[in-house]
C-alpha cells in the first residue's frame, strides 16, 4: 500500500483505536473529506468493512469499521494437555474447529502430523480448499525465538524444537508463530477490552500470564517476555517450576500445579485420602485435564463446603490477586481482562480475586480501573491466531498491494 493516509488510517482500524470516521479525524487531524474517501478505497479492497451503526451523540449515528482482510487461514494452538486446530476467516469468525487431547510426553513430530491430518479432514468435511488457506497460524505454550523455535515450555517437555520448520514440513503451509500472546491483542481488538487505552489480559490456565496491550498494540518488551506474572515468586521456596525458580504464582495456582499438589497431599496424608468427597477429585487428577480437576477442586469449595478445598481455593484468590495487584501497580491499566478456565464462569471467585487485588495497590486505582471477564469464549484461541496472521500480512504486497 503506496498511500501513506490508507496505511494510517488501516492501522489504526486493525488496532481497534478508530471504529468510526469521527475518531479516526480525531487522531489523524485529517480532513474528513479525506478520511471518507480512503474508507471508500479500503471497503472496496477488501480491507475493512462495516459492522454496523453507533450513537455517539446527537444527529446520526456513525458507521462502524473494523479489519477484515479476505481469506481463510488455519489456525492451531498447542497448550499442555490438549490441542485446538480450527479453520477461521481473517475477520475472526471460526468456520470449523476441533480439540485433541495430548499424551503426557508428545513427540513434535509426531504430534505436528496428527494435527495435520486432522486440519485436512476439516477442511475436507466443510468443503474449504486447503491449497486456498492464506498461512497457519501456529502458537505453543512456550517461549517461541523469532526464529521460530521453541526454546522452552513450563507445560510441554519440549526445548530447542524448531516448532516452525516442522509445521510448515506437516501442514505444508507459510507459517506464522504466535508464542501465544496475541489471545490479548484479539480480546482488546474483538472482545472485552474494546474502548480501553491500556488493557491488562490476566490468563491463568496451565501457565499464568498478565499480557498488557496499549492503544491496541501488544506491549512485548525488549525479548518479548513481557506480562510473565506466572513467574513473579509469591511463596518463596515454594513449589518447584518449569522456569528453574521455586515458589512462582503459575506453579503455585496453575491447573497442572494443582494437579500436582493434591495428587502429592493425599499420597503424604493416609486420613485426607480416605476422605469420601476427595476420591473424585483425585481420580480426575490421575486421569483427566487439569481444567476438570479444577472444575470439581471449586465445586467441592463451594458446595459441600469440604475444608481442604476451600482452603486451596483461598491460596489461589490470595496469590493471584496479589501478583494482579503488582501488574496493575506497575501497568496503570484503565482494563482487566480475566480468562483461563481457573477463573472463567465463576463470578464469586472473579469478585473475591478483586477483592483481594485490591489490598495491594492504591485503593484510587479501584474506581478507574475496570474488571471484566473474558468475552471471546472458547474459541479465543483460533480467533487469536487469524487476528495475528491478519496483522502478519497486512504489511506484505499480496494483501495490501
Amino acid at each position: 500500500m503506496s498511500n501513506l493516509s490508507d496505511r494510517s488510517i488501516l492501522d489504526l482500524i486493525r488496532a481497534g483505536r478508530a471504529q468510526t470516521q469521527a475518531e479516526v479525524c480525531r487522531l489523524t487531524g485529517m480532513r474528513s473529506s479525506t478520511i471518507s474517501c480512503v474508507l471508500k478505497r479500503l471497503r472496496e479492497a477488501g480491507l475493512v468493512e462495516t459492522v454496523g451503526k453507533r450513537v455517539v451523540g446527537p444527529g446520526k449515528p456513525a458507521t462502524v469499521f473494523r479489519f477484515a482482510p479476505p481469506g481463510e487461514v488455519l489456525a492451531v494452538h498447542i497448550d499442555g494437555s490438549h490441542a485446538e486446530v480450527g479453520i477461521v476467516t481473517l475477520a475472526g469468525t471460526v468456520l470449523t474447529e476441533c480439540s485433541v487431547e495430548l499424551g503426557k510426553s508428545p513427540e513434535p513430530h509426531a504430534l505436528l502430523q496428527e494435527l495435520s491430518g486432522r486440519a485436512r479432514q476439516l477442511a475436507e468435511q466443510s468443503d474449504i480448499k486447503w491449497g486456498g488457506l492464506r498461512a497457519l497460524g501456529l502458537s505453543v505454550n512456550g517461549y517461541v525465538s523469532p526464529d521460530g523455535v521453541l526454546q522452552f515450555s513450563t507445560v510441554l517437555p519440549w526445548r530447542d524444537v524448531s516448532v516452525v520448520q516442522l509445521a510448515r514440513e506437516a501442514f505444508g503451509l507459510t507459517v506464522y508463530c504466535s508464542d501465544g500472546r496475541s489471545r490479548a491483542v484479539a480480546e482488546y481488538r474483538h472482545g472485552a477490552g474494546q474502548g480501553s487505552e491500556v488493557m491488562l489480559f490476566f490468563n491463568a490456565a496451565d501457565g499464568v500470564s498478565a499480557r498488557p496491550v496499549v492503544r491496541g498494540e501488544l506491549f512485548r518488551g525488549a525479548r518479548s517476555h513481557s506480562g510473565e506474572i506466572g513467574h513473579i515468586v509469591v511463596t518463596p521456596n515454594g513449589p518447584h517450576c518449569g522456569c528453574g525458580q521455586r515458589g512462582c504464582l503459575e506453579a503455585t495456582i496453575s491447573g497442572p500445579a494443582l494437579v500436582r499438589r493434591i495428587i502429592a497431599d493425599t499420597a503424604a496424608d493416609s486420613k485426607l485420602a480416605q476422605e469420601p468427597a476427595i476420591a473424585r477429585l483425585v481420580h480426575l487428577a490421575e486421569n483427566s485435564r487439569a481444567s476438570k480437576v479444577v472444575d470439581e477442586l471449586v465445586r467441592l469449595a463451594t458446595e459441600e463446603q469440604f475444608a481442604y478445598a476451600q482452603r486451596m481455593v483461598d491460596e489461589v484468590v490470595s496469590s493471584a490477586g496479589r501478583a494482579l495487584g503488582t501488574a496493575v501497580a506497575c501497568f496503570d491499566p484503565d482494563c482487566i481482562v480475566i480468562d483461563g478456565y481457573i477463573f472463567r464462569n465463576r463470578p464469586a471467585l472473579l469478585h473475591r480475586l478483586w477483592q483481594s487485588a485490591n489490598t495491594h495497590f492504591n485503593p484510587d486505582y479501584s474506581e478507574v480501573v475496570r474488571l471484566t471477564p473474558a468475552m471471546l469464549g472458547a474459541s479465543a484461541e483460533l480467533i487469536s491466531l487469524a487476528t495475528f496472521v491478519g496483522d502478519s500480512l497486512a504489511y506484505t504486497p499480496e494483501l495490501t498491494g
